[in-house]
């Protein structure tokens, strides 16, 4: 039996079989690779959409959230994480406004890369946040007595032929702030004051507002008690600042400072950036608590919560953008503004006697105290179950 050329076609038939085995076992290892990365990036993206619901609660008060009306939404646009992933949050207030406490629904979506096609999206439920109409009602609230004098030199701080008012409750946004702030909310009182003949205004002083002056006699020393939502013991006790007896006094310049690129929190004249939305301390928005009297003869700019226990007076050009408490009396003298709102309780019987003097001003803003309400009113998860994936 002839045998010749058997050996050629079992060995093609070897190599095919051999062919097919590693070419189907290809086909599975990039199946599973493909099925592992898609698995991979799918959970990376989840994970940014969480880091993201995370963070923007954490930041609440860097964005114009706490101060959206019902019904109203805005976006944070594309964020980058520090793995390179990123997310995109969309706020959107849900609640009727009717209640004490607003609430939000956060749909976040999350992606592992730019070139990734991976997403995916969660809604977080977010309560609290308020903004500065429900902080504080007023340009100044006070109890006892306020006396406002204008230096008379006109000329007033918008360039006006006119001194501007020295207690403004008209809703303005601060200098560079445009792309952080929503259209501008309804004014408020520019002084609510336990009774109007406790107001003096001298030397031509203004104030502005809806109205312009308020009579409330609700109002007593316990005004400074409650803020946006929480306490002031709540807030003092949770200070980021703590002056005490030796820092009485704070001389030369407050501002932000910086360290290796990063801000440096340590520092107690460090009271953030509020003129510079691209600095490291754009976001630090610190509670500071001054364990007695405290005066500010100092030039620059802060930002947070100031809670005073004793008097405060301010001098010379100090800026401060958010919420100022004061137990005890004020003076602001000089060129000296808060941005914001400010609330006296002028002693333990609100009792005492407060001024505001020459170029000095307060100047509210919805968009400035809802940066600080949102850090010091405390935006936080609802209870419970707060999220859940959606397509």
């Amino acid at each position: 039996m002839k045998r010749n050329g058997f050996a050629l076609p079992l060995a093609i038939a070897i190599m095919v079989a051999v062919s097919i085995i590693a070419v189907t076992a290809l086909q599975v290892a990039t199946s599973d690779f493909q099925a592992n990365r898609a698995t991979r990036l799918a959970t990376q993206a989840l994970f940014a959409a969480d880091a993201g619901a995370e963070r923007t609660v954490a930041r609440w008060g860097s964005g114009p959230f706490g101060t959206l009306a019902p019904g109203d939404s805005v976006s944070t646009g594309w964020i980058s994480l520090p793995d390179g992933s990123s997310y995109l949050s969309v706020i959107l207030r849900v609640d009727d406004g009717m209640g004490a406490v607003p609430l939000y629904r956060v749909v976040t979506e999350g992606r592992p890369s730019r070139r990734s096609q991976a997403r995916r999206r969660i809604i977080t439920m977010v309560t609290g946040g308020v903004g500065g109409a429900a902080c504080c009602g007023a340009a100044v609230k006070i109890v006892g007595d306020l006396t406002i004098r204008s230096s008379g030199r006109g000329g007033g701080r918008r360039g006006r032929g006119t001194p501007d008012p020295q207690a403004d409750g008209r809703d303005q946004a601060p200098t560079a702030w445009s792309s952080y702030c929503p259209t501008p909310s309804p004014s408020l009182p520019g002084v609510a004051i336990d009774r109007s003949e406790h107001l003096d205004l001298q030397h031509g002083a203004t104030v502005d507002g809806s109205p312009p002056v308020l009579e409330d006699g609700s109002l007593d020393a316990t005004l400074t008690d409650a803020i946006g939502g929480t306490t002031y013991d709540a807030l003092a006790a949770d200070a980021d600042i703590e002056l005490g007896w030796r820092d009485r006094t704070l001389r030369g310049s407050v501002g932000p400072s910086a360290r290796h690129g990063e801000c440096d929190t340590s520092d107690n004249q460090n009271w953030g950036a509020p003129l510079d939305p691209v600095s490291a301390c754009w976001d630090y928005l610190p509670v500071i608590h001054a364990t007695g009297d405290l005066e500010i003869d100092a030039h620059g700019e802060g930002q947070g919560t100031l809670l005073v226990d004793g008097d405060l007076t301010i001098t010379g050009a100090f800026d401060f953008y958010g919420i100022v408490v004061v137990k005890g009396e004020l003076v602001m003298e000089g060129s000296a503004t808060i941005t914001g709102t400010l609330l006296v309780g002028n002693g333990p019987s609100g009792s005492g006697s407060s001024e505001i003097r020459d170029d000095a001003a307060v100047q509210y803003s919805s968009c400035a105290t809802a940066r600080v309400a949102g850090r010091a009113g405390g935006a936080r998860f609802l209870a419970g179950r707060h999220w859940f994936e959606v397509p």
